[in-house]
This record gives structure tokens, sequence and C-alpha cells, in this order.
């Protein structure tokens, strides 16, 4: 889903102050609405959508683990540790969300 970009040449000037002609990948063919949209829709297919579905994921996870309940007979060692575990997971996805939407 990739546009080529065309080659034109532009003005640049150089620390003399003389002006030149340097080569420029600009979109010549596309109309400036139709790009955004295609800029939109990349950002879309590329970092929402995939954002979402793992988000989700994290989500479902956390309460799934935090829903459930050690099988046999309670036993306060053993549920201490499972709750620490729940929690690590937990704050593990959180700063995995987090780590997401600031990599952006």
């Amino acid at each position: 889903m990739a546009i080529a970009l065309s080659v034109t040449s532009e003005e640049g000037i150089d620390e003399n102050g003389r002006v030149y002609m340097k080569p420029f990948c600009k979109m010549t063919r596309l109309s400036k609405e139709t790009m955004q949209a295609y800029r939109l829709v990349l950002v879309s297919l590329q970092y929402v959508i995939p954002l979402c579905v793992v988000s989700c994921a994290y989500v479902r996870m956390a309460l799934k683990l935090w829903g459930s309940k050690a099988p046999g007979n309670a036993q306060d060692s053993r549920d201490a540790n499972l709750m620490r575990n729940k929690k690590k997971v937990t704050f593990r996805n959180y700063c995995m969300i987090l780590l997401s939407l600031l990599l952006v």
C-alpha cells in the first residue's frame, strides 16, 4: 500500500546565499485531500487497529486473571503469592499499553 513519490527539483540556498536546484521527493500526482485520506488509512491500519487489538487482549487477560480463583482449599501463603503474581502481570500489561501509546 505504498505510493512512489516523483523526484522533482526544489530551490535551495547554500551557506553563502547562492540559490541552487536540489532533487526532492514530492507527491505530484495526488491532490492534498487524497494524500490526507491516504495518511489516515495508513495510520489506522498500521497503528490504531493493532493497538486496539493488543489492548483488548491485555484487558481480557487481566479480567480473566483477576476473576479466577485458585483451585482447592484456601491457603494463606499460596493465595498471597498468587495475588502478587496477578498484580505483576496486570502492571506489566498496563505498562505495555502505555509504552505502545508513547512510541508513536
